[in-house]
């Protein structure tokens, strides 16, 4: 396919407002799941983890230097010189010569009380925290016994002087003078009343990050390998094919509330989810009409003024609507935009050209035992007027499939559609032809030569961007133009393309059109299952000149 139609950079970029529009979607369940990750963390910490109980002291170092005269002096200016001084008064605070002999005066206690007898040297190392702040050292115990805590703590404060001054030789000087010691006590160990806290709220809180940030990257991973297309901004950013309309979801007064339609299985308002039968899909409602609401009968306006800019100065334009895959709702879309040429003055032609699964009997509730366009291709119809039906909708007639051929391709290819459609164009201003999707049969293909431009219809939420782009691709090589992209039941409430796909529509099948085999075109009658007449042909029965049967032999057969 042309590059120009299908960026492929443009698909790997990931720019600011895609993250925001994830986090946009994501963010209701980020918090939810946030909270509960953040509660069952804090739940487990609390339940897990007893109660402890701290004591400690603080220093305030000093350096230290010595005189020329061999005197010691203190220097409070030489912050950096006290800081390095404090981090290695850390590290002797840790070392077995002191902790040996907190665990000795410890000892010594165990003689008069047995909560002390299992203190030792390994446990000392579990309850000591000794931390260095600018020039303060903290030395902190941490105990589940608060005596025990308070007791190691004044060990250590008895124990700590001596080492310290040791350590960086402070002795007395000539003279006999002392000098103060380089770590000033500044807070004594002290009993603790209140229990420290388990660290349920720090838990709770690397709970909620954590299952927040979880539900963001899941929702990014979906939206950055998702191929779904969702708005006008998806369809710009991989094709340069022009869009010209966006139907929003129409939701019938006539049928139920969308959202009831959506837990039985549809997606839309008239399209089922999972490929639902043409047999069973409820188009009542969905014709424009005066009840038409505002927005979506301006929608069709638009299309249809679109529409009319692609005409190439023709008197009678042919239009050839299809999609990818089924499921786009590309048969109720032409139908609607039909009526809406026919609003506007227009003498209007509709063929229902999809003659594997034809529907638009049923959106106009016409007799589906009529002559229709295969009888007239297949020349058991010999007037072409004995197959056009007038609707109600003034200016608007419609030819319908007819009986389901064994051959629709080959009908459509025939020079007999071709003379059809010279003779039509001289009747009408404007033919639309409903034609099946080009991933299911290449029957739209076939008809690249009478059409002014093909019509390719994109369901929001629902068409996958590498299916279009085949469709686009197969249609370009069979020589087909297509004037524009129609996105389809999109949801104009939301305003949002990521929330429909990650939360909200099912995953849909493809292959309706598998079912048109051969040898099934042969299965005529009334299909009871389903409550809809399915005739078809076979290769003989097709140049029959009365195909109608009564609705006794129908069954019988």
């Amino acid at each position: 396919m042309d590059v120009n139609k299908f960026n492929e950079n443009q698909s790997e970029q990931v720019d600011i407002r895609f993250l925001l529009k994830i986090l946009k979607a994501s963010l209701v369940r980020m918090l939810v799941i946030g909270a509960i990750c953040g509660a069952l963390a804090g739940a487990f910490k609390f339940f897990t983890t007893k109660p402890t109980y701290s004591s400690g002291m603080k220093y305030y170092v000093n350096a230290v230097v010595r005189a020329s005269d061999g005197t010691t002096v203190v220097n409070p200016g030489s912050t950096s010189s006290a800081r390095d001084l404090a981090a290695n008064f850390v590290l002797v605070i840790e070392s077995s010569m002191v902790i040996d002999e907190v665990a000795s005066e410890m000892q010594n206690k165990a003689q008069y009380d047995d909560r002390y007898k299992d203190i030792n040297r390994e446990s000392i190392e579990e309850m000591l925290n000794a931390s260095v702040d600018a020039q303060v050292l903290t030395v902190e115990i941490i105990h589940e016994d608060a005596m025990v805590a308070y007791e190691v703590a004044k060990a250590f404060e008895k124990v700590i002087p001596g080492k310290l001054d040791y350590c960086v030789a402070i002795h007395t000087v000539s003279g006999g003078e002392e000098y103060e010691s380089v770590a000033k006590l500044m807070d004594k160990a002290e009993l603790d009343d209140e229990p420290s806290g388990r660290g349920t709220l720090t838990f709770a809180l690397l709970g909620f990050v954590l299952g927040a940030a979880l539900v963001y990257v899941i929702g990014f991973l979906r939206a950055f390998f998702d191929n779904t297309l969702y708005d006008e901004e998806d369809i710009k950013a991989y094709f340069t094919i022009p869009l010209i309309g966006q139907i929003p979801t129409w939701s019938s007064e006539k049928g139920k509330d969308s959202k009831k339609k959506k837990k039985k299985g549809y997606t839309s308002s008239y399209v089922g989810q999972n490929s639902i039968s043409s047999f069973s899909r409820d188009y009542s409602g969905h014709l424009l009409s005066k009840e038409t609401p505002f927005a979506i009968a301006e929608a069709f306006k638009l299309v249809r003024t679109n529409m009319c800019y692609t005409t190439k100065g023709e008197s009678c334009a042919v239009f050839g609507v299809t999609s990818a895959y089924v499921g786009a709702g590309k048969s109720i879309l032409i139908a609607n935009t039909a009526i809406s040429f026919a609003q506007m003055g227009k003498k209007v032609l509709l063929l229902d050209g999809d003659l594997r699964c034809p529907v638009q009997h049923r959106i106009f509730n016409l007799d589906p035992k009529a002559y229709g366009l295969s009888e007239l291709l297949a020349g058991v119809c010999k007037n072409d007027a004995d197959a056009i039906r007038h609707t109600a909708h003034e200016g608007l007639d419609v030819m319908t499939s007819g009986h389901i051929p064994p051959n629709p391709a080959e009908l459509l290819a025939s020079p007999k559609m071709r003379t059809f459609m010279a003779e039509a164009k001289q009747k009408y201003d404007v033919i639309f032809i409903d034609l099946p999707p080009i991933c299911e049969v290449t029957d739209a293909g076939v008809l690249s030569d009478i059409v002014t431009g093909f019509v390719f219809v994109i369901r929001a939420a629902y068409s996958d961007r590498r299916l279009v782009n085949i469709a686009v691709e197969t249609m370009e090589n069979l020589g087909g133009s297509i004037v524009g992209f129609v996105l389809n039941d999109v949801d104009i409430k939301s305003g949002d393309y990521y929330k429909n796909k990650y939360y909200g529509y099912g995953n849909h099948k493809h292959g309706k059109y598998g079912k048109y085999k051969s040898g099934s075109y042969g299965k005529n009658g009334y299909d009871r299952k389903n409550g809809d007449y399915r005739y078809g042909y076979t290769d003989n029965g097709l140049w029959e000149q009365n195909p109608e049967r009564s609705d006794k032999e129908e069954q019988a057969n």
